[in-house]
């Protein structure tokens, strides 16, 4: 998530050079299918001796992880008001007093419902842990399949393997951080268009 929110925030505040493109290539990252990545990272993960730790796992979720966070990411941020930021600008504060007091507390919400999502995608991949885990590392997801066996499915282990592994998103508070979030940014937005009305 730092990383994520470093990238969004530069990608929303920032003209830079190639813009454009680094947001195609996220998306093109999230379109692809995630085949791609398994021998890739197998034949990496088993040469530096990290095949079925955990390790490899976080590494590998990343791929897919801090693509979808900065989407999400950014959009949050756009909705911040600039004026806001050069407020405190200024009030004597440098950008990153102005980030870590001004744009992380009204992306809150943002943040929040982002970690939510990103957790829940991560938590439910099959495909990575199922290539890269082994017997010790494995993840739930991956752990259900064995109910799957030759004589039957076990139905009864497979509905309470599934209720666990989906209590874990079942969270609904991030929706009232994203509405309070969203108030607080409008009214800035609001604020800000008297004052310079009335100018």
């Amino acid at each position: 998530m730092p990383f994520a929110l470093a990238a969004a925030y530069a990608l929303s505040r920032f003209n830079m050079r190639g813009k454009d493109f680094i947001m195609n290539w996220y998306i093109s990252l999230l379109i692809a299918p995630p085949i791609v990545f398994v021998i890739p990272y197998f034949i990496l993960m088993s040469r530096i001796g990290w095949a079925g730790t955990y390790r490899a796992m976080i590494v590998t979720l990343q791929t897919l992880a801090i693509p979808f966070s900065v989407w999400l990411l950014k959009s949050f941020m756009d909705e911040v008001p600039l004026d806001l930021e050069e407020a405190a600008w200024v009030d004597g504060a440098n950008r990153v007093a102005a980030f870590f007091r001004i744009i992380i507390p009204l992306a809150l919400p943002g943040i929040i419902v982002t970690s939510m999502f990103t957790f829940v995608f991560s938590w439910n991949n099959v495909i990575f842990p199922l290539a890269l885990s082994k017997q010790s590392t494995t993840t739930l997801p991956v752990g259900t399949i064995s109910f799957f066996a030759s004589t039957g499915v076990y139905w009864g282990r497979h509905v309470a393997a599934d209720d666990y592994i989906l209590a874990a998103g079942a969270l609904r508070r991030p929706r009232a951080y994203l509405r309070r979030g969203e108030g607080v940014a409008a009214s800035a937005r609001k604020t800000s268009a008297t004052a310079g009305f009335s100018r």
